[in-house]
């Protein structure tokens, strides 16, 4: 049989605790004599450590698996208990949280306020959330001008099966070679640069190897657009200090969805580039995966318009 989620609750702190690797002992649901009566206590978790192996600490953790976040009643509560067990400090592991009373009390009195996250939605306060930021690839085609015959009724299909010089190289394969060229020009830069990809854009000229006066100035570009993960989309695990403002474990960004037009939910969509913090942001760049499939899927049937430029 299971344990009980409030017993299962305990557990997890005291194995959180003990996988910090501090080398303190941690003991979960032990009986120790109260300092009072004499009479034995349960306590939730116990842990003692040292300090220099001179100095002995104790350390008092009581798990609160309510329904409802703790108040000022609760950090009283605690206080008794924490001055019966005759440890040098406290800590409350609250599955609800706190109140901002409560939290206030415990500062006072020196206890910390903590709550656990097991692939949890992260609540926290967004100044301790990485920024994950997802970055779909959008690619650009279009005509500067156009001569000869190619002014009528030429879709880019026409264009992008035309040869070039004496091989059976195509106008298609030289934009897919430009497009990989600089596309991973864009994305080394990010390295150096700590920042997100800058679009780009190059023009090519072309002219038939059948008709050298049949010539044609194609601008090739890509650019990103730029989402941000949603807060409450990140999961945690770890645990957060509430009375500190810390938070120790690690973070998961959304899930991305990677052959979709967007990443999915848990994304959101921005109007402008923001301003990069590279000390607390994940970046993932969505490259094209087949830029010679996704030229002709895009572009292919459509009819070509030479534009001013």
């Amino acid at each position: 049989m299971s344990e009980p989620d409030w017993r299962q609750f305990e557990i997890a702190v005291a194995d959180f605790v003990k996988a910090l690797g501090t080398g303190a002992n941690v003991t979960h649901d032990v009986k120790l004599p109260d300092t009072h009566t004499g009479h034995m206590r349960q306590r939730d978790v116990w842990i003692e450590t040292s300090l220099g192996g001179l100095f002995i600490v104790k350390l008092l953790v009581s798990c609160k698996h309510y329904g409802r976040v703790l108040n000022e009643l609760d950090i009283d509560h605690f206080n008794g208990e924490f001055l019966s067990s005759g440890a040098h400090k406290g800590v409350l592991y609250s599955l609800a949280g706190f109140n901002p009373f409560a939290i206030e009390k415990a500062k006072k009195l020196g206890f910390c306020c903590c709550r656990l996250y097991e692939d949890t939605p992260a609540d926290l306060p967004e100044s301790l959330v990485f920024h994950s930021y997802c970055l779909p690839s959008r690619m650009r085609l279009s005509a500067v001008a156009l001569s000869g015959d190619w002014n009528e009724n030429v879709t880019w299909n026409d264009i992008f099966t035309v040869k070039l010089g004496d091989g059976d190289k195509t106008i298609l394969d030289s934009l897919t070679d430009a497009f990989a060229k600089h596309e991973q020009k864009a994305l080394d830069a990010i390295a150096w640069a700590r920042g997100f990809p800058t679009p780009w854009a190059v023009r090519i000229t072309f002219a038939s190897a059948a008709d050298p006066t049949q010539s044609l100035i194609l601008e090739l570009g890509e650019s990103w657009r730029i989402f941000r993960g949603n807060v409450e989309a990140h999961l945690l695990n770890g645990s957060y200090n509430v009375t500190s403002d810390q938070f120790i474990g690690s973070q998961v960004s959304p899930s991305v969805d990677m052959k979709g037009p967007d990443p999915g939910p848990g994304w959101t969509l921005l109007d402008k580039s923001p301003e990069w913090e590279a000390t607390d942001s994940i970046l993932i760049c969505i490259p094209r995966a087949d830029p010679k499939r996704n030229l002709q899927d895009s572009y292919g049937c459509r009819r070509v318009l030479a534009r001013e430029g």
